[in-house]
Order: structure tokens, then sequence, then C-alpha cells
């Protein structure tokens, strides 16, 4: 009887858990493509057919998957998704709704079953990370990664592409086989993040501490996988793209001091979740106080390890986002967002216990 009642509370427990997750992705998939979907299908469809301008002509991993699983749908099964049973074509009201551009009524549906699926996932491999890093009761793990998926919107500010929320999940999963040590599942996942974005070679950056504690032997064995691994990909990559129009990188720098000696960056609001209702945009004075005075006020307790990817990933990234990045376009730092995210639950969850003990 008692394991008959852990199963039915289990099994409802992760009722619980997809019904939340499906909800809060198909929020954060509805606002992702409101804004941005035209362009995502413009350049969804340009990488499939090696039309990019390069560098995005680079990230090729995605799009091609997604053709794959679009030429591998049975024929069958597209008529019925396309045409009703007397043989008049669908109105699919959310191709308009985002303004999907290619006709492929097949390539939008995969692409929109993609995103919730790619959000649904990103939630459970979070709560999973949560689990493994910090303290917090059932209900605080369960709702945190739903809270992050809802506030993802507010750093798509200038650009969304269909490879971003898997580079989140290739750097979620990199850093729990990281934390494990599984190496194995570390490289193999480090190896697609390369692929899915030439940004995650920098994943490599977590690896800097056996550096500074003198494990040279360590850290010489993990620097060269990287490299064998990273780098060959990346170069291979670019030599096949070399003909198609556009640049290696895109130099912003100038234009990135310009914006952020203004006042433009900590002042700014947009319409992020509902028109006429201005958020802060991410870096508005407002988002930075909410999210530096937790973890200022108990940055000597978080999780360690945990401290130090961010650290890390962050610093590497910083000089290349100052060059190479666009003004507040905080998209290009994904690597750093799942350790970012567990260090500020962390340090939400000391807070409010604070609270209950005043």
């Amino acid at each position: 009887m008692k394991k008959k009642l852990f199963v039915h509370k289990h099994c409802f427990h992760l009722l619980i858990l997809f019904s939340l997750y499906f909800i809060t992705s198909s929020i954060t998939t509805h606002l992702y493509l409101e804004k941005f979907g035209k362009d995502i299908s413009i350049s969804t469809t340009e990488i499939m057919h090696n039309e990019a301008n390069r560098p995005f002509a680079y990230r090729i991993l995605i799009p091609h998957t997604l053709e794959y699983l679009e030429g591998k749908i049975p024929e069958r099964a597209k008529q019925k998704i396309v045409y009703k049973s007397n043989g008049e074509k669908r109105d699919i009201d959310s191709i308009e709704r985002y303004n999907w551009q290619e006709h492929s009524t097949i390539l939008f549906v995969v692409c929109y079953l993609f995103i919730v699926a790619c959000l649904v996932i990103l939630q459970f491999l979070w709560r999973y990370l949560l689990q493994k890093t910090i303290q917090l009761n059932n209900a605080s793990y369960d709702s945190a990664p739903a809270i992050a998926i809802l506030l993802l919107p507010m750093t798509f500010v200038k650009g969304a592409y269909i490879y971003d929320f898997p580079e989140l999940i290739f750097a979620t999963l990199c850093l729990i086989f990281f934390l494990k040590k599984q190496w194995i599942g570390y490289y193999i996942t480090f190896f697609c993040a390369c692929i899915n974005k030439e940004t995650g070679v920098l994943l490599g950056a977590w690896f800097l501490p056996l550096l500074f504690n003198k494990e040279f032997t360590l850290f010489f064995k993990h620097a060269f996988f990287h490299c064998l691994l990273g780098l060959p990909t990346i170069l291979l990559i670019r030599y096949q793209m070399n003909h198609l129009p556009g640049d290696i990188v895109q130099f912003n720098f100038y234009k990135n001091i310009e914006f952020w000696t203004s006042a433009k960056p900590w002042i700014h609001f947009e319409d992020v979740y509902a028109f006429n209702l201005p958020t802060p945009r991410v870096f508005n004075i407002i988002n930075l106080a909410l999210l530096v005075y937790p973890l200022s006020l108990y940055w000597n307790t978080l999780n360690k390890n945990i401290k130090q990817t961010f650290a890390y990933s962050a610093i590497s990234m910083f000089p290349l986002y100052m060059l190479f990045g666009l003004e507040d376009e905080i998209r290009v730092f994904m690597i750093v967002f799942p350790s970012l995210f567990i260090l500020y639950t962390q340090s939400l969850s000391l807070y409010y216990s604070s609270l209950k003990s005043e």
C-alpha cells in the first residue's frame, strides 16, 4: 500500500513539473517568436541552405539537424499537418502571427515544437543542477527553473536564433558533467557546443583553477583535449564557409564603448512582456540592484565550484563581448547563465531565510 502511494505521489509530482514547465515554455516561446519570429525563420533557412552571412553561417548544428528531422517525417504525416481531410490547406494561425517568412509549414512546425521542447528540457536540467549543487526545499527546486525561463525574454534584446536555447542546454550539460567529473559525457557535449556556436570553446576556461593550483599535468591533459576537439572543429567549419559573404567576426568595439559610456543602458525600459507596460531593460539600474545585492551579500557562502565556473567563463567571455558583441546583447553570455542561475538562486534562498529569522 505504501509503495503504491509513493508511486502515485511521484507520478503526481511529475505531472506538476511537466505542467508547470510546459506552461512557462509556452509563454517564453510565444514572446521569443512574437519578437523575433521573422528573423529566426530567415536565418534558420539561410543556414540550412548555406546562404547565411558569416559569422552566423558557422552555427550549423541545429539548422541542419532540424532539416534532417523535417526530411524524416513520413509523407502521410506531412499531408495531415498541411491539409484537412477535405483537401483544403490548413490555416495555421501561428505562422502568420509570428511572421514566419518561409512557406514550409512543416519546417515551421518542426522549429516551433523544437523550441518548446528545448525550454522544457532546459528546466528539468536546471532543476537537476540545483539539486546537485545547493540545498533548497522541494518547492524551490521545482519553481526556480520556471521563474528563470520566464525571465529569459529579457535577455533577447537585439536578435535571436534557433541555436540559442540549445546553447544553454549544452552549457548546462557540460556543467553537470564537469561537476560530476564524467569526462566522456563532458567532451561529447563540448564538441556539440562548439559545432553549435564557436563560443562553446570558452567552456574550457572552467579548468583554469587547475593551472593556478599548480596541477599542471591535469590542466595540460584537459587543455589538450579541448584543443583537439574544439579548434579543428571551429577552423574546419570556417574553412568550409569561407566562400560566403560577411566577415569572420563583427567588430563593434567602438560602438560598445560609446554605448556603455552613455546613460542609455542604465535607464532603458522596453515592452518585453506586454504592450505599454515597460519593464527595465537588461542592464537597467533596477535589474542590476536586484541581481547584485543578494549576490554581494552572500558571495562568501555560495557554492565555491560554481563561483569559479561563473567567474572564469565570464572573464574569458568579456573581452570578446566588448570587441564583437553589440551593446547590451547579453545573449552572448549564455555559457555563463547556468552558473549564474545557481548562484542567484542560492543567494535568494539565503536572503529569504534571513527574513524568516528576523
